[in-house]
């Protein structure tokens, strides 16, 4: 089973270096891949920032996140975005799982990951 963490970037009064200590973790194991969330109600680290710190090329999905700006969440409006985001995403490939595999789960991530806020 792959299973991903999540960086506690949107926790008020964490610390930035708890943020690379967890990654740094995460990068040793079991975890396949990192993720992050960005708040407006409270201040929170920047995502891009985050992930600029633990990781080694982020890239951002901007046609998606324009998409979801001031939307009400939807399947419809998800499915949508999944094809936009994914289609930005770069995923490494490492010893543990191939490129084309990753490929094929970064829109299930997604996915998971919108659809958890319905």
């Amino acid at each position: 089973m792959r299973v991903g963490v999540g960086l506690p970037s949107t926790v008020p009064g964490t610390q930035g270096q708890l943020i690379i200590e967890w990654a740094s973790r995460a990068d040793e194991g079991p975890f396949s891949s990192l993720g992050v969330l960005d708040r407006m109600v409270y201040d929170s680290y920047d995502p891009l920032i985050t992930l600029g710190a633990v990781a080694s090329h982020p890239v951002e999905a901007t046609d998606a996140a324009t998409l979801l700006t001031g939307q009400r969440l939807t399947p419809e409006l998800i499915t949508e975005v999944v094809t936009l985001a994914a289609k930005r995403s770069k995923p490494l490939d490492n010893a543990d799982l191939t490129i084309n595999y990753r490929k094929q789960v970064t829109p299930v991530y997604i996915r998971r990951a919108l659809t958890s806020f319905l």
